[in-house]
Protein backbone atom coordinates (compact mmCIF):
# COMPACT_ATOMS: atom_id res chain seq x y z
CA UNK A 1 0.00 0.00 0.00
CA UNK A 2 1.56 3.24 -1.12
CA UNK A 3 0.24 5.31 1.81
CA UNK A 4 2.23 3.37 4.44
CA UNK A 5 5.34 5.00 5.85
CA UNK A 6 8.67 3.18 6.08
CA UNK A 7 8.68 0.49 8.77
CA UNK A 8 4.90 0.77 9.18
CA UNK A 9 2.86 -2.43 9.47
CA UNK A 10 -0.89 -2.96 9.44
CA UNK A 11 -2.25 -4.69 12.56
CA UNK A 12 -5.92 -4.65 11.58
CA UNK A 13 -8.16 -3.44 8.76
CA UNK A 14 -11.87 -3.48 8.08
CA UNK A 15 -14.79 -1.51 6.75
CA UNK A 16 -16.64 1.18 8.61
CA UNK A 17 -18.08 4.66 8.55
CA UNK A 18 -16.51 8.01 9.41
CA UNK A 19 -19.29 10.29 10.67
CA UNK A 20 -17.96 13.62 9.44
CA UNK A 21 -21.10 15.47 10.59
CA UNK A 22 -24.75 14.67 11.29
CA UNK A 23 -25.52 14.75 7.57
CA UNK A 24 -22.22 13.58 6.11
CA UNK A 25 -20.94 10.03 6.55
CA UNK A 26 -18.13 8.48 4.53
CA UNK A 27 -17.78 4.76 3.95
CA UNK A 28 -14.38 3.24 3.72
CA UNK A 29 -11.70 1.14 5.33
CA UNK A 30 -10.11 1.69 8.72
CA UNK A 31 -6.53 0.63 9.31
CA UNK A 32 -4.60 0.29 12.56
CA UNK A 33 -0.85 0.33 12.09
CA UNK A 34 1.98 0.38 14.58
CA UNK A 35 1.86 4.24 14.46
CA UNK A 36 -1.69 5.36 13.74
CA UNK A 37 -5.33 4.85 12.91
CA UNK A 38 -6.01 5.68 9.26
CA UNK A 39 -9.24 5.94 7.30
CA UNK A 40 -9.31 5.30 3.56
CA UNK A 41 -12.37 6.61 1.76
CA UNK A 42 -13.97 4.50 -0.94
CA UNK A 43 -14.85 6.48 -4.01
CA UNK A 44 -16.55 6.03 -7.34
CA UNK A 45 -20.06 5.93 -8.72
CA UNK A 46 -20.59 2.25 -7.82
CA UNK A 47 -19.78 3.02 -4.19
CA UNK A 48 -22.17 5.96 -4.24
CA UNK A 49 -25.05 3.94 -5.65
CA UNK A 50 -24.45 0.53 -4.12
CA UNK A 51 -22.14 1.33 -1.19
CA UNK A 52 -23.87 -0.66 1.57
CA UNK A 53 -24.26 -3.71 -0.66
CA UNK A 54 -20.65 -3.88 -1.84
CA UNK A 55 -18.76 -2.25 1.02
CA UNK A 56 -16.79 -5.41 1.75
CA UNK A 57 -15.61 -5.91 -1.82
CA UNK A 58 -13.53 -2.75 -2.25
CA UNK A 59 -11.07 -1.21 0.17
CA UNK A 60 -10.83 2.51 0.71
CA UNK A 61 -7.50 3.62 -0.67
CA UNK A 62 -7.72 7.42 -0.57
CA UNK A 63 -6.60 8.28 2.96
CA UNK A 64 -9.02 10.84 4.39
CA UNK A 65 -7.29 11.21 7.77
CA UNK A 66 -4.72 9.64 10.08
CA UNK A 67 -4.68 9.78 13.87
CA UNK A 68 -1.18 9.25 15.19
CA UNK A 69 -1.09 7.61 18.60
CA UNK A 70 0.74 10.54 20.22
CA UNK A 71 -2.27 12.74 19.27
CA UNK A 72 -4.81 10.53 21.10
CA UNK A 73 -6.45 12.00 24.18
CA UNK A 74 -9.48 9.74 24.68
CA UNK A 75 -11.78 7.15 23.12
CA UNK A 76 -15.31 6.59 24.34
CA UNK A 77 -18.14 4.42 23.13
CA UNK A 78 -21.54 6.12 22.83
CA UNK A 79 -24.97 5.05 21.63
CA UNK A 80 -25.82 5.97 18.03
CA UNK A 81 -29.32 4.94 16.97
CA UNK A 82 -29.51 1.16 17.27
CA UNK A 83 -25.74 0.78 17.32
CA UNK A 84 -22.72 2.40 18.90
CA UNK A 85 -20.03 4.72 17.69
CA UNK A 86 -16.62 5.64 19.02
CA UNK A 87 -15.76 9.25 19.69
CA UNK A 88 -12.02 9.74 19.46
CA UNK A 89 -10.67 12.96 20.91
CA UNK A 90 -7.29 14.12 19.67
CA UNK A 91 -5.20 17.20 20.09
CA UNK A 92 -7.32 19.76 18.23
CA UNK A 93 -10.61 17.93 17.61
CA UNK A 94 -12.74 14.80 17.55
CA UNK A 95 -13.57 11.97 15.15
CA UNK A 96 -16.72 9.85 15.24
CA UNK A 97 -16.30 6.33 13.86
CA UNK A 98 -18.40 3.22 13.45
CA UNK A 99 -16.76 -0.13 12.78
CA UNK A 100 -18.88 -2.65 10.86
CA UNK A 101 -17.53 -5.76 12.60
CA UNK A 102 -15.61 -6.73 15.74
CA UNK A 103 -16.17 -3.42 17.53
CA UNK A 104 -14.41 -4.59 20.70
CA UNK A 105 -11.45 -6.00 18.79
CA UNK A 106 -10.77 -2.58 17.22
CA UNK A 107 -10.34 -0.96 20.63
CA UNK A 108 -8.25 -3.88 21.92
CA UNK A 109 -5.99 -3.65 18.84
CA UNK A 110 -5.54 0.12 19.29
CA UNK A 111 -4.63 -0.47 22.93
CA UNK A 112 -2.14 -3.23 22.01
CA UNK A 113 -0.56 -1.14 19.23
CA UNK A 114 -0.11 1.85 21.55
CA UNK A 115 1.36 -0.30 24.35
CA UNK A 116 3.74 -2.13 22.02
CA UNK A 117 4.99 0.79 19.91
CA UNK A 118 4.55 3.87 22.10
CA UNK A 119 5.86 3.08 25.61
CA UNK A 120 5.68 6.77 26.59
CA UNK A 121 1.88 6.74 26.41
CA UNK A 122 -0.09 5.65 29.47
CA UNK A 123 -3.61 4.28 28.89
CA UNK A 124 -6.25 4.51 31.61
CA UNK A 125 -9.53 2.67 31.19
CA UNK A 126 -12.77 3.21 33.10
CA UNK A 127 -15.62 1.18 31.61
CA UNK A 128 -15.76 2.07 27.90
CA UNK A 129 -13.76 5.28 28.33
CA UNK A 130 -10.05 5.26 27.52
CA UNK A 131 -7.68 8.15 28.17
CA UNK A 132 -4.19 8.47 26.73
CA UNK A 133 -1.49 10.50 28.46
CA UNK A 134 2.06 11.15 27.33
CA UNK A 135 4.65 10.70 30.08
Amino acid sequence: MNWLNNNETIYMEGSGVYLKSKLNALQGTFYITNNRIAFGKRKGIINLLLGPLFMHLKKGNKIEFSIFFNQLRSIKEVKQGFGKKFVITVTGGTYELQFNKNRDKWITTIEEAVNKNNPDIIIDKVGNYYTFKNQ
